[in-house]
Protein backbone atom coordinates (compact mmCIF):
# COMPACT_ATOMS: atom_id res chain seq x y z
CA UNK A 1 0.00 0.00 0.00
CA UNK A 2 2.70 2.54 0.69
CA UNK A 3 4.33 1.61 -2.64
CA UNK A 4 0.73 2.81 -4.42
CA UNK A 5 0.54 5.50 -2.56
CA UNK A 6 3.88 6.09 -3.86
CA UNK A 7 3.03 5.22 -7.38
CA UNK A 8 -0.11 7.20 -7.54
CA UNK A 9 1.86 10.89 -6.06
CA UNK A 10 4.20 10.39 -8.96
CA UNK A 11 1.13 10.13 -11.71
CA UNK A 12 -0.96 12.75 -9.89
CA UNK A 13 2.53 15.18 -10.12
CA UNK A 14 3.90 14.25 -13.54
CA UNK A 15 -0.20 14.74 -14.80
CA UNK A 16 -0.10 18.45 -13.31
CA UNK A 17 3.89 19.32 -14.78
CA UNK A 18 2.75 18.13 -18.36
CA UNK A 19 1.41 21.54 -19.27
CA UNK A 20 4.09 23.20 -17.56
CA UNK A 21 6.93 20.74 -19.70
CA UNK A 22 5.00 21.74 -22.79
CA UNK A 23 5.63 25.99 -23.22
CA UNK A 24 8.16 26.88 -25.29
CA UNK A 25 10.65 28.43 -23.45
CA UNK A 26 12.73 30.51 -26.23
CA UNK A 27 9.40 32.76 -27.19
CA UNK A 28 9.69 36.03 -26.23
CA UNK A 29 7.03 36.81 -23.47
CA UNK A 30 6.03 39.77 -25.43
CA UNK A 31 4.74 39.99 -28.97
CA UNK A 32 7.20 42.74 -30.07
CA UNK A 33 7.11 45.43 -32.89
CA UNK A 34 7.18 44.20 -36.81
CA UNK A 35 9.95 45.73 -38.47
CA UNK A 36 13.26 45.78 -39.69
CA UNK A 37 16.66 47.72 -39.13
CA UNK A 38 17.74 49.84 -41.57
CA UNK A 39 21.41 49.20 -42.21
CA UNK A 40 22.31 52.48 -43.64
CA UNK A 41 20.91 54.47 -40.99
CA UNK A 42 20.85 52.22 -37.76
CA UNK A 43 17.59 52.65 -37.26
CA UNK A 44 14.56 50.59 -36.79
CA UNK A 45 11.56 51.14 -39.26
CA UNK A 46 8.64 49.57 -37.94
CA UNK A 47 6.34 47.99 -40.70
CA UNK A 48 2.93 49.72 -41.78
CA UNK A 49 -0.31 48.28 -40.38
CA UNK A 50 -1.86 46.54 -42.82
CA UNK A 51 -5.75 46.36 -43.37
CA UNK A 52 -6.00 43.50 -45.46
CA UNK A 53 -8.21 45.44 -48.33
CA UNK A 54 -5.84 45.42 -50.42
CA UNK A 55 -5.81 49.10 -50.59
CA UNK A 56 -4.34 52.31 -48.15
CA UNK A 57 -7.49 53.99 -46.74
CA UNK A 58 -7.63 57.08 -48.00
CA UNK A 59 -5.56 57.02 -51.18
CA UNK A 60 -7.14 57.11 -54.75
CA UNK A 61 -5.46 55.37 -57.18
CA UNK A 62 -3.17 56.30 -59.33
CA UNK A 63 -4.04 54.82 -62.65
CA UNK A 64 -2.78 54.87 -66.19
CA UNK A 65 -1.25 52.57 -69.15
CA UNK A 66 2.29 51.84 -70.39
CA UNK A 67 1.97 50.79 -74.26
CA UNK A 68 5.61 49.04 -75.52
CA UNK A 69 5.59 48.66 -79.43
CA UNK A 70 8.40 46.61 -80.03
CA UNK A 71 9.95 45.75 -83.54
CA UNK A 72 12.43 42.79 -83.11
CA UNK A 73 14.99 42.02 -85.93
CA UNK A 74 16.07 38.27 -85.85
CA UNK A 75 20.12 38.38 -86.60
CA UNK A 76 19.88 34.37 -86.94
CA UNK A 77 17.96 31.87 -88.33
CA UNK A 78 15.68 30.37 -86.08
CA UNK A 79 12.88 27.05 -87.10
CA UNK A 80 10.51 28.24 -89.27
CA UNK A 81 8.45 26.41 -86.18
CA UNK A 82 9.19 28.96 -83.92
CA UNK A 83 6.55 31.50 -82.62
CA UNK A 84 7.39 34.65 -80.62
CA UNK A 85 5.53 36.20 -77.59
CA UNK A 86 6.50 39.94 -75.99
CA UNK A 87 5.93 40.85 -72.18
CA UNK A 88 6.33 44.37 -70.36
CA UNK A 89 5.84 45.00 -66.83
CA UNK A 90 5.82 48.35 -64.62
CA UNK A 91 6.94 47.84 -61.09
CA UNK A 92 7.38 51.12 -58.28
CA UNK A 93 7.47 51.05 -54.70
CA UNK A 94 5.75 53.46 -52.80
CA UNK A 95 8.64 55.26 -50.22
CA UNK A 96 6.24 56.23 -48.07
CA UNK A 97 3.90 52.96 -47.12
CA UNK A 98 7.09 50.51 -48.32
CA UNK A 99 4.66 48.53 -50.72
CA UNK A 100 5.63 47.51 -54.01
CA UNK A 101 3.17 47.51 -56.98
CA UNK A 102 4.31 45.68 -60.06
CA UNK A 103 1.99 44.76 -63.15
CA UNK A 104 2.65 43.02 -65.98
CA UNK A 105 1.37 41.84 -69.35
CA UNK A 106 2.31 39.24 -72.35
CA UNK A 107 0.75 39.06 -75.99
CA UNK A 108 1.48 37.21 -79.44
CA UNK A 109 3.80 38.40 -81.96
CA UNK A 110 4.17 38.26 -85.83
CA UNK A 111 6.77 37.21 -87.87
CA UNK A 112 6.93 38.63 -91.34
CA UNK A 113 10.23 37.31 -93.12
CA UNK A 114 12.75 37.79 -89.77
CA UNK A 115 11.06 41.06 -88.30
CA UNK A 116 8.44 40.12 -85.25
CA UNK A 117 6.19 43.04 -84.26
CA UNK A 118 4.06 42.93 -81.04
CA UNK A 119 2.02 45.90 -79.00
CA UNK A 120 1.82 45.05 -75.19
CA UNK A 121 -0.83 47.46 -73.25
CA UNK A 122 0.70 47.48 -69.11
CA UNK A 123 -2.73 48.90 -67.28
CA UNK A 124 -2.33 49.56 -63.52
CA UNK A 125 -3.73 51.06 -60.81
CA UNK A 126 -1.68 51.72 -57.89
CA UNK A 127 -2.73 52.59 -54.10
CA UNK A 128 0.50 54.49 -53.99
CA UNK A 129 0.38 57.51 -51.23
CA UNK A 130 3.37 58.91 -52.83
CA UNK A 131 3.07 59.02 -55.99
CA UNK A 132 4.66 62.28 -56.89
CA UNK A 133 7.96 61.08 -55.24
CA UNK A 134 7.68 57.74 -56.53
CA UNK A 135 9.79 55.93 -59.54
CA UNK A 136 8.27 53.01 -62.15
CA UNK A 137 10.48 50.61 -63.75
CA UNK A 138 9.38 49.90 -67.09
CA UNK A 139 10.57 46.35 -68.89
CA UNK A 140 10.07 44.09 -71.78
CA UNK A 141 10.71 40.67 -72.98
CA UNK A 142 10.79 38.77 -76.05
CA UNK A 143 10.36 34.89 -75.84
CA UNK A 144 10.94 32.40 -78.83
CA UNK A 145 9.33 29.17 -78.45
CA UNK A 146 9.81 26.06 -81.04
CA UNK A 147 6.58 24.61 -81.40
CA UNK A 148 8.11 22.04 -82.92
CA UNK A 149 7.51 17.99 -81.67
CA UNK A 150 10.23 16.30 -79.82
CA UNK A 151 11.40 19.92 -78.32
CA UNK A 152 8.91 20.30 -75.60
CA UNK A 153 8.25 23.88 -76.52
CA UNK A 154 11.29 25.10 -74.51
CA UNK A 155 12.46 27.93 -75.11
CA UNK A 156 15.02 28.63 -77.67
CA UNK A 157 15.54 32.71 -76.78
CA UNK A 158 14.70 34.38 -74.12
CA UNK A 159 15.29 38.09 -73.89
CA UNK A 160 14.67 40.86 -71.05
CA UNK A 161 16.01 44.47 -70.92
CA UNK A 162 14.91 47.94 -68.93
CA UNK A 163 13.25 50.42 -70.84
CA UNK A 164 13.30 53.57 -68.48
CA UNK A 165 13.10 54.43 -64.77
CA UNK A 166 10.83 57.50 -64.24
CA UNK A 167 8.76 59.27 -62.19
CA UNK A 168 5.15 57.78 -62.03
CA UNK A 169 3.23 59.21 -64.45
CA UNK A 170 0.24 61.82 -63.00
CA UNK A 171 -3.12 60.17 -62.85
CA UNK A 172 -4.94 58.73 -66.17
CA UNK A 173 -1.65 59.22 -68.22
CA UNK A 174 -1.51 56.92 -71.03
CA UNK A 175 3.13 56.29 -71.30
CA UNK A 176 4.35 54.82 -75.26
CA UNK A 177 7.44 53.35 -75.96
CA UNK A 178 8.48 52.57 -79.59
CA UNK A 179 11.69 50.39 -79.48
CA UNK A 180 13.60 48.30 -81.96
CA UNK A 181 15.69 45.45 -81.18
CA UNK A 182 17.80 42.94 -82.17
CA UNK A 183 17.24 39.05 -81.18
Amino acid sequence: MKYTNCILVGLCVLGLSIPALTQNLNRPSTAGIPGYLDPVTGTFKPMPQVTGTGAIPGTTPTTGTFVVNLTIVLRQNYPSTETYSCGASATTFDTASTLVFSDSNQVAATNTSGIVTCTVRVPYSWALTTPASDFVTVEYSIYGTNGASGTNGLPIRLANHGVDYIQVPTNGTVTHYNLTTYL
